[in-house]
């Protein structure tokens, strides 16, 4: 939705309004993730770049992929399973730790801003 927000970008649009993700939903957004490295509308980031406001942070939790949208400085919208919307650093445990934790997590700025 921040896409859409800020960029009139329309991303594919999952557990709208709350709900659960359906057995579909989720086979679909797990095979986005596993293919994000590859993708052309998704490139990857070298770790060492800083990612840039709307670039998108991928992160492996141990039990499920995690995404946040990097804004301002070292910080990410994002919501936390079960939780409400909200910022929190990036470069600091846990979520840095979770960037790292798989090859394909880490930042990804999308090809078409």
């Amino acid at each position: 939705m921040i896409y859409r927000d800020v960029r009139g970008i329309r991303l594919p649009l999952y557990a709208e309004h709350g709900a659960p993700l359906t057995d579909v939903e989720r086979a679909e957004v797990d095979n986005v993730f596993r293919g994000a490295a590859a993708s052309q509308d998704w490139i990857a980031l070298p770790p060492a770049e800083v990612p840039k406001p709307l670039d998108v942070l991928l992160m492996w939790t141990g039990g499920e992929w995690h995404v946040g949208v990097a804004v301002q400085g070292s910080h990410m919208v994002h919501c936390p399973r079960g939780r409400a919307v909200r910022l929190d650093s990036y470069v600091r445990a846990p979520w840095r730790n979770f960037l790292d934790a798989m090859p394909d997590a880490g930042a990804y700025r999308y090809a078409h801003l």
